[in-house]
């Protein structure tokens, strides 16, 4: 995550965990929370309209599974080798004797 001004606009950038984990949180700040200043309550809303048209991951059936995902990455400053967060990757484990596993035994 990174700010930067220029003239008189702040551009925050956000990687793909990052604006994930910001939206779930707004969107819990805002059902959660009377905004009672017209001024905060506008920018809120906006912030959450603008990131709700151009997020796709908040409509996919594995919503939940990313968010957890893209919490972890944050928590071990981890960043995983993505294929992008728009699916989960199954990963295929072979043992000694050829048989596959997902690894969740």
């Amino acid at each position: 995550m990174e700010i930067k001004k220029e003239s008189n606009d702040y551009i925050i950038k956000f990687n793909n965990h990052e604006v994930l984990v910001f939206f779930e949180w707004l969107v819990k700040f805002v059902e959660n929370n009377e905004i009672i200043d017209e001024a905060e309550q506008k920018i809120l809303y906006d912030l959450e309209c603008l990131l709700e048209s151009t997020l796709e991951e908040p409509f996919m059936e594995d919503y939940k599974d990313l968010i957890h995902i893209a919490k972890k990455s944050i928590i071990n400053n981890n960043q995983f080798i993505e294929t992008s967060l728009n699916k989960l990757v199954k990963v295929k484990i072979f043992k000694k004797d050829g048989e596959a596993s997902d690894g969740l035994e």
